[in-house]
């Protein structure tokens, strides 16, 4: 049986990932999120090694990662609570750009509205308001559309 690291992410980042992803996901350098993953493993004998036990709100859910014996021999299957973060984070940050650089594409090419598209989107993720605040994601698009479609070169 392949090792398995089980990735601490919030219920949206998890949902996007099993789209994204699939649920038994294999991890592999050939993508963005097996290369994230890869470059922050460490093995057991880093120096700075040591088991800190974990407690979870339960905003948290897994993502579990499937590594093959040799990955897991050449890179370790250690993540720290930090890396865990970092993982989380730059995953939903990839979210949301992909979910507002979507509504303002649509809006510019199809004048669809900037809802509409992000609503399809969370539908076809499966995010629900219980596992992501939409006033939040609402409230930061409007505040980030100008500067998405400058840098969209639309």
């Amino acid at each position: 049986m392949n090792p398995t690291i089980k990735i601490p992410v919030n219920p949206a980042v998890k949902k996007y990932l099993e789209i994204k992803l699939g649920k038994n996901y294999t991890l592999g350098t050939d993508d963005w999120f097996g290369i994230i993953v890869y470059n922050f493993l460490i093995n057991k004998t880093n120096k700075h090694f040591k088991i800190i036990p974990k407690k979870y709100d339960k905003e948290i859910q897994f993502f579990e990662i499937i590594l093959s014996s040799n990955q897991a021999e050449k890179a370790g299957i250690i993540l720290t609570e930090k890396q865990e973060a970092s993982i989380n984070n730059i995953c939903y940050k990839i979210f949301k750009e992909e979910l507002y650089s979507a509504a303002v594409v649509n809006k510019n090419l199809y004048s669809l509205d900037y809802m509409v598209t992000m609503n399809n989107l969370l539908d076809l993720y499966d995010i629900t308001e219980e596992d992501l605040s939409y006033d939040a994601l609402i409230k930061g698009f409007y505040r980030d559309r100008k500067a998405i479609s400058e840098n969209m070169y639309l």
